[in-house]
Order: structure tokens, then C-alpha cells, then sequence
């Protein structure tokens, strides 16, 4: 990753409002929905990065496990996101091989049932395998979530691409569309709880109901390492490449003067 391309992505990294006790994602004004899913036991604090995988159409919908159960054979489906985070059939993560894991079973997988590669091929959870090529998937934070191994391109998407509570998800070829009904957005959950982090439009200027992450570097380094944990460039983590990003003449943060505490509009 270049130092210009860093310090884009830094620069519109995007945080969410945040209340004392629970995240206020997407605008929402009620946290507490009645069609929410079943609460569960939420991550500690400090662990590793949870994520929602939120319909880029409607981010008020996220990908969920039937019932927030974790086991062989759970179906994947759509649900109205959990605002407070406590839902564990919503948190997720990508390995380094590409494998969609449950955060709090991290053991299982977001697969395809019996790797089929086939139109409508049910999507569900299983023990993850790392022999299995068929696990894996490719995804960049934003986008389509694509096969890895598909003989032709082949997408994770909703049914009929209609947003509800218990819509099926299934496998599906991809296309791309302007409204894009296929695209998917990873939220991610900071280590304190309190601060969620997305790129929903890569590197370009913020769009309701995000807010440009404050230009300090703190901020910075928080919003990378909730993003993008560990990571960085060869000669140094995420502090050290946002320090350079500060104090390199000519590489300030675009649009800075712009940027906000990171309040939800």
C-alpha cells in the first residue's frame, strides 16, 4: 500500500455516532427495535474486531444466523441489524485465507451447502476446513462478496434482492447494477465498544449517515486498526504509518478541514 493511498483511506474512514451504553449505527433513532434479533452474550472488550456485513441498499439489514445459532448446517439469512451489538449471529470476520468466520465460534464458517456452484445454492454455516478451497470467498470491505473458487463469478446475494426480516441468502451469479443489490458493507466494531468504522465509499468524501473520521492520529490509528487489525505497510504498523501521514510535507489528510469529531448526523 503506496503513502498516498494510505493517507486517502485514512482520510475518509468513517465512524458512526456513539451513546454511553450502545453504537448508534446508520442514523438509527430506536436501538431497540421489537424486530431485532434475540440478544446474546456481546464480545469483551478488547477482543478482536467484530464486524456486520450490512446490505449495501438498505444498511438497516444484516447478514445473521437463523436464530443467532452457531452450528452444522444454520441457515444464513437477512435480518434487521442489531444496533447494539449483542447479537452473535451478526458478528463476523475474514481470515487471511478468506474464510468468513463467526466471531464468537470462530470454528465456523459461512459456506456454500455442498459446494455447489449453482444458482440458489443454499448458504449456511459449517465447521470450518482448512482444506477446503470451497470455504473462501473474496471481499474488500465493500462490494460483492464472490467466490473464490467458482468456475464462473458467482456472488453471496439476497433472494429476489428484497430486504426483510428472514429473506433467504443464497449463491448467485454475479452481476453489477447501479443500485448495487449484490454489494455488501463491513461495519466494524472498535475494541472499547463504543466506535464503528466502514469505507462505504472507498476513498471518497463521506455520505449521510457517516462522518469523516477526526483528523488526529488517534483517531486515525484506531479507525485503521478496527478496519484492518494488524496490518499496515512492510516498515511499520498502523501508528507508525499514520505518524508519517502527519508529519511528511505535502501528504496532509485530504480534506481535513472538513472533518469531524466522528458525530452522527
Amino acid at each position: 500500500m503506496t503513502l498516498p493511498r494510505v493517507f486517502a483511506w485514512l482520510a475518509f474512514t468513517l465512524v458512526c455516532a456513539v451513546a454511553e451504553e450502545q453504537v448508534h449505527l446508520r442514523g438509527s433513532t430506536n436501538a431497540t427495535q421489537n424486530n431485532s434479533t434475540l440478544l446474546t452474550k456481546s464480545l469483551p472488550k478488547g477482543a478482536a474486531t467484530s464486524a456486520h456485513l450490512a446490505w449495501m441498499p438498505d444498511l438497516s439489514f444484516c447478514l445473521s444466523t437463523d436464530g443467532n445459532r452457531i452450528g452444522n448446517g444454520v441457515k444464513v439469512h437477512l435480518w434487521h441489524c442489531d444496533q447494539k451489538w449483542h447479537s452473535g449471529g451478526q458478528k463476523f470476520f475474514l481470515d487471511e485465507a478468506g474464510r468468513i468466520r463467526m466471531t464468537q465460534s470462530p470454528d465456523y464458517c459461512v459456506v456454500i451447502d455442498g459446494d455447489k456452484y449453482e444458482d440458489g445454492a443454499k448458504i449456511q454455516l459449517w465447521k470450518c476446513h482448512e482444506g477446503n478451497k470451497h470455504q473462501t470467498w473474496y471481499f474488500n470491505d465493500v462490494g460483492q462478496i464472490q467466490s473464490q473458487n467458482a468456475p464462473t463469478r458467482m456472488c453471496l446475494v439476497i433472494d429476489a434482492n428484497r430486504a426483510f426480516n428472514g429473506a433467504k441468502i443464497h449463491l448467485w451469479s454475479c452481476q453489477q447494477s447501479s443500485d448495487k443489490v449484490q454489494d455488501w458493507l463491513k461495519i466494524s466494531l472498535d475494541s472499547s465498544g463504543l466506535r464503528a468504522y466502514a469505507l462505504p465509499n472507498e476513498d471518497k468524501a463521506c455520505e449521510f449517515p457517516f462522518e469523516p473520521v477526526a483528523t488526529n492520529t488517534a483517531h486515525c490509528v484506531e479507525a485503521a486498526e478496527t478496519l484492518r487489525p494488524g496490518k499496515g505497510c512492510m516498515w511499520g504498523g498502523w501508528p507508525d504509518v499514520v505518524s508519517e501521514e502527519f508529519t511528511t510535507p505535502n501528504l496532509g489528510l485530504r480534506g481535513g478541514g472538513d472533518a469531524g469529531s466522528g458525530e452522527l448526523r
